[in-house]
């Protein structure tokens, strides 16, 4: 239980508490399980003080010396924080909803298991503090200091951490769905599962971070540097990436499905064996083996846009692939990307095709639909075989019939 001398002292005023402050420094104020609730410590010097299990709902502990402190469970929701020195004080599992710590001095704090939900910490000092696992879902941190800070498997989301520093830190399995990180700095930040779906990150800078099986659906990284970042696994499910920096970013295994990128997205040096066009690891690309030395660049460097094929009647697969890739090595030699099959009603098959932004798609369309029939005509002559729409039929589409090479020669 608390101290009654030190509950006596403390309500005897600021200058009397601080003059027995400075006479006994050797003592460590006892306020455990105190009911201090909308007390006055504000510039009281509470340096290594115990307020463990303390209700502390209110209080004004603004601009006081904390450093040190005890503040185990102790139930600080609402409590004015703003300038106060936490410096390795001990808030794990404290309740500090919509709290006020903005500009307050929290670096190296214990604040594991932590409710901060809400509060504003707008400026707050959290360098190398112990964050893991606390709740600061919809939390102020905007140009908060977070150096080094441990965020494993914290809940963020709908945060604000805008322009916040946040290099070296560790958010690996953190929840920062719908959390405003633009503009911030997460250089060398490990990031690994951590769910960025929807997440604002837009100028941020992510400089060889680790993202290896991140969540980045929806997410707009809309002129952010992710140079030399790990997106090894990654799902990047209509992601926006305009002007984007992705130079020497590493790719391998990730899914990239419908994602906004433009001629300014810089693929310069990435790094990518194999990625997937759907969820799940599905639509693997290249269908077998890996991609050679700047090959993948080579495909994503430009902007890309997507037309359909419709076929009514199903498909002739060796006639789609002859004309799918007499477009790709003819004369015309345009990169085609088959992103989706999908089955309609009646039988209708509607196969999406991604293509660079600066080919004439209806021209594309035309060229192929016209090798498609010549090639049905061909494949009629020797045997009038037509295969349904199958899941099965998508491989032939990136395998060449050496009897379908030996006509686009002829063609040629």
């Amino acid at each position: 239980m608390a101290n009654k001398e030190h509950l006596t002292l403390l309500k005897q005023g600021l200058n009397v508490w601080n003059d027995w402050r400075k006479k006994h420094s050797e003592i460590k104020p006892d306020f455990w399980e105190a009911d201090l609730r909308e007390a006055n410590f504000r510039g009281a010097d509470l340096r290594e003080a115990n307020f463990r299990g303390a209700d502390l709902r209110v209080a004004d502990f603004r601009e006081a010396d904390l450093r040190v402190a005890n503040l185990n469970e102790a139930i600080l929701s609402i409590a004015k924080l703003s300038g106060a020195d936490l410096r390795v004080a001990n808030l794990t599992e404290a309740n500090l909803t919509e709290a006020n710590l903005t500009e307050a001095n929290l670096s190296g704090a214990e604040l594991s298991g932590a409710d901060l939900s809400r509060a504003n910490l707008n400026s707050a000092d959290l360098r190398g503090a112990d964050c893991k696992g606390s709740n600061l879902n919809d939390a102020i941190l905007s140009i908060a200091n977070l150096t080094e800070a441990d965020l494993r498997v914290t809940q963020l989301n709908n945060a604000d951490l805008s322009g916040a520093d946040l290099s070296g830190a560790d958010l690996s399995g953190a929840d920062l769905s719908d959390a405003d990180l633009s503009g911030a700095d997460l250089s060398d930040a490990n990031l690994s599962g951590a769910n960025l779906n929807r997440a604002l990150l837009s100028g941020a800078d992510l400089n060889r971070a680790q993202l290896r099986g991140a969540l980045l659906t929806e997410t707009k990284l809309n002129g952010a540097n992710l140079r030399g970042a790990n997106l090894t696994e990654a799902k990047l499910l209509a992601t926006q990436a305009l002007k984007t920096n992705f130079e020497k970013a590493k790719f391998t295994g990730a899914c990239l499905k419908d994602w906004s990128i433009d001629s300014t997205t810089n693929f310069g040096d990435a790094i990518c064996e194999y990625f997937y066009l759907k969820d799940s690891q599905q639509e693997r690309r290249p269908t077998t083996g890996n991609f050679a030395p700047g090959e993948f660049v080579k495909l994503f460097q430009n902007s890309f846009e997507t037309f359909d094929i419709i076929f009514s009647e199903g498909i002739d697969w060796r006639a789609f692939t002859y004309s799918f890739n007499n477009i790709q090595t003819g004369e015309q030699r345009i990169e085609l990307i088959v992103e989706s099959i999908e089955s309609k009603r009646d039988g209708i098959i509607v196969i999406k095709v991604i293509v660079s932004a600066q080919v004439d798609k209806k021209a594309i369309y035309n060229n192929f639909m016209q090798g498609y029939e010549f090639a049905l005509k061909n494949l009629a002559a020797q045997e009038p075989a037509k295969s349904e729409a199958k899941d099965q039929g998508i491989n032939p589409l990136f395998n060449l019939v050496t009897t379908l090479e030996g006509w686009q020669s002829q063609e040629n």
